[in-house]
């Protein structure tokens, strides 16, 4: 293990210094060490992620955890305070996409976190981002249905839209008190692309139901 850490730390280093492509060789050793020891080098990244204030490192973290996958569940509130506090929509697309990519195997300790940004969030692309996240976790997003009621009567965003109606397609049944909100969203939109995607939705909540 300290062979392992002192590997982390230098990866860690490059990672916070260096440039783009020895960054991004870094972040791909980082996920390779992650899956062999993630006791070692999972907390190490979130506690960069914690610390540092650069997007730029933001986003090769997140980056990372989501490669390492299931094992980065113990990085997710160190994911979820970032989601929060970085002003990048960049970053929080990256970070949301690294929290879909651990949610596949632990979604009970992701979802949470991403209702939680979907409410907070005024950015049409984190949300699109967010909610994209949520579609491909299925119906373990069953507790961020209300947030995505909530952002789906906020939004006039057609690709916002068709991706909170995936999401909540994919939920099924659950979904079900979204049907109002996607009914009034189908009477209102313009886009033959967004109504699509909503009768699709309704659909596969109605077949459920």
């Amino acid at each position: 293990i300290p062979e392992i850490e002192h590997r982390t730390h230098i990866h860690l280093l490059v990672i916070i210094y260096g440039g783009e492509v020895a960054r991004q060789n870094a972040s791909r050793a980082l996920a390779i060490l992650g899956k062999e020891s993630p006791e070692a080098v999972v907390p190490a990244l979130a506690k960069a992620l914690e610390e540092t204030q650069s997007n730029d490192v933001r986003s090769k973290i997140a980056e990372t955890l989501g490669m390492i996958g299931k094992a980065s569940t113990p990085a997710v509130p160190a994911l979820a305070e970032a989601l929060e506090e970085t002003q990048s929509d960049d970053v929080r697309s990256k970070i949301a996409e690294a929290l879909g990519m651990i949610g596949k195997e632990s979604p009970e300790a992701v979802v949470p976190a991403l209702a939680k940004a979907l409410q907070e969030t005024g950015s049409e692309h984190v949300r699109s981002n967010i909610a994209e996240a949520l579609a491909i976790l299925g119906k373990a997003s069953t507790p961020a249905v209300p947030a995505l009621i909530k952002a789906l009567d906020e939004t006039q965003n057609d690709d916002v839209q068709s991706k909170i109606a995936e999401a909540l397609g994919m939920i099924g049944k659950a979904s079900t008190p979204a049907v109002p909100a996607l009914i009034k969203a189908l009477q209102e939109t313009q886009s033959n692309d967004v109504r699509s995607k909503i009768a699709e939705a309704l659909g596969m909540i109605g077949k459920e139901s």
